[in-house]
């Protein structure tokens, strides 16, 4: 058998049974979650196979944290809840926050404490340009908070496939390994604060400073920002317009299974159903070939590219239905969907309902800018920064607002790769000492805790 995690060997080594290394990887998961140790440092219970629970599987894997799972729960309990064998945590609800915090895996503070406090610097997403900005300001002493809405990792901890644009890791590396690398790095940083699922909401000036609204389990509704960071990424966007006249699919959202996490842990359940799969990159191609792979009655990618990469026409075959616009779904909303609507090469009279099971939505997303609120300049496919601005010059990753920096894919132009957004991070946090400086005796009025090292550091300097 060969291990590969290139697809393009597939050409040189065809004829040869190949396994790919995220699949392998996905296949240790598996005897891990099978594995019941009597030693555990926590037990689960709760449904095993949905998207979240695919989620904290990957988490507990990839730090080799011994666990048991009872899912006699699947099917009338759609929460997951967990103990911890210290008995420090019991009959808790299984968030990622929760268990970060209960594992030490990230060092999670209490959202109270941190509705109190004067942040330098905070960083709304913990992806990985935000996770990589932490690091960074942490390495010139700037107390910063790392927000986060979900999990952190962001889309990269999602991805069904390997990870293959990062320096140092020439064979790739999986997201949940990554989560892994980049957490670790975060939880050594002193001056940085975590808080999971805490969703930004707003955004306003407040003298030199900033004020961001917070929705959050603990009643905290604002923190305090000299400087802020948006690597808040993308979220999942609708496929059919609003006017498409045959079902609304904002009515329908919730029957739809949309990003890449809704794959991996819905694979069981597919078993002998009718498949959709709607999207146009690797990972959607992806997904249809574990779902074939799952024994599914019939897998279908609808696709809006003319022709798909080589590799994949040649696995999927007649699975993929290409130059399609889907226009619309007939279902239910608490029931589900019973058809998909499509037209071929942009002809509303070859309109096409097909019988579907199940549909997954996998069309990448739009920028996370929902809550700004209209508060920057944007473009459809992002924030606008720096050189895309017209007025004054600005620092790089610089928005219309001073000392407010976008990264990631919530920027204007994003390619979406991890290796960019990392890197973005890190150069942000080099602008904002750029900023710094240039505010001249105004720095005063940006760090306002004199408890802050940065404070502190800046107060010698200008002593000296």
């Amino acid at each position: 058998m060969l291990l590969t995690d290139n697809g393009d060997d597939r050409e040189a080594f065809e004829g040869l049974p190949q396994i790919h290394v995220s699949d392998l990887e996905k296949g240790i998961e598996g005897r891990f979650f099978k594995w019941h140790p009597r030693d555990s440092e926590i037990s689960l219970v709760g449904p095993s196979n949905t998207p979240d629970a695919e989620v904290l599987r990957d988490i507990l894997f990839v730090h080799g944290v011994p666990y048991t799972w009872d899912d006699r729960a699947e099917g009338c309990n759609r929460n997951i809840r967990f103990t911890t064998t210290d008995g420090q945590h019991k009959d808790e609800l299984a968030t990622v926050g929760n268990i970060c915090a209960a594992l030490n895996i990230l060092p999670v503070e209490d959202d109270a404490t941190i509705g109190s406090l004067h942040y330098d610097l905070v960083i709304v997403g913990a992806g990985p340009a935000g996770m990589s900005a932490a690091v960074s300001a942490n390495e010139i002493n700037l107390k910063t908070l790392l927000m986060e809405e979900k999990q952190p990792g962001g889309q990269a901890l999602l991805a069904t496939n390997v990870i293959r644009n990062y320096l140092g890791f020439p064979r790739g590396l999986t997201g949940a390994k990554f989560l892994k690398a980049a957490a670790g790095h975060v939880r050594s940083c002193v001056h940085v604060d975590v808080c999971l699922h805490m969703s930004a909401t707003s955004l306003t000036p407040n003298g030199k400073r900033y004020t961001i609204g917070v929705a959050c389990a603990d009643g905290v509704t604002s923190v305090s920002a000299g400087m802020v960071i948006l690597a808040c990424g993308s979220k999942a966007g609708l496929v059919v317009a609003e006017d498409s006249g045959v079902a609304s699919e904002r009515e329908l959202y919730n029957e739809l299974h949309h990003g890449p996490d809704s794959v991996s842990g819905s694979l069981a359940e597919e078993h002998n159903k009718r498949v959709v799969i709607i999207g146009s990159g690797n990972t959607a191609a992806d997904a249809a070939i574990k779902l074939k792979a799952a024994e599914c009655h019939s897998v279908k990618l609808l696709t809006d590219k003319i022709k798909m990469r080589n590799e994949y026409s040649k696995i999927l075959g007649d699975n993929i239905i290409d130059h399609v616009k889907v226009t619309g779904f007939t279902g239910v909303a608490g029931t589900g969907i019973s058809k998909v609507h499509y037209r071929r090469d942009g002809h509303s009279e070859d309109e096409t309902p097909m019988e579907v099971d199940s549909v997954y939505v996998l069309t990448g997303g739009h920028p996370n800018t929902g809550w700004l609120k209209g508060e920057h300049p944007l473009r459809k496919n992002g924030i606008l920064t720096d050189r895309y601005l017209s007025d004054d010059p600005k620092l790089i990753f610089e928005t219309s607002l001073p000392g407010v920096f976008a990264v990631g894919d919530v920027r204007v132009n994003s390619q979406r790769r991890v290796g960019q957004a990392v890197g973005q991070g890190v150069a942000a946090v080099a602008a904002i000492w750029n900023y710094l400086d240039a505010a001249g005796n105004d720095w005063k009025e940006i760090l306002v805790d004199s408890h802050s090292q940065a404070y502190q550091d800046r107060e010698a300097a200008d002593t000296h």
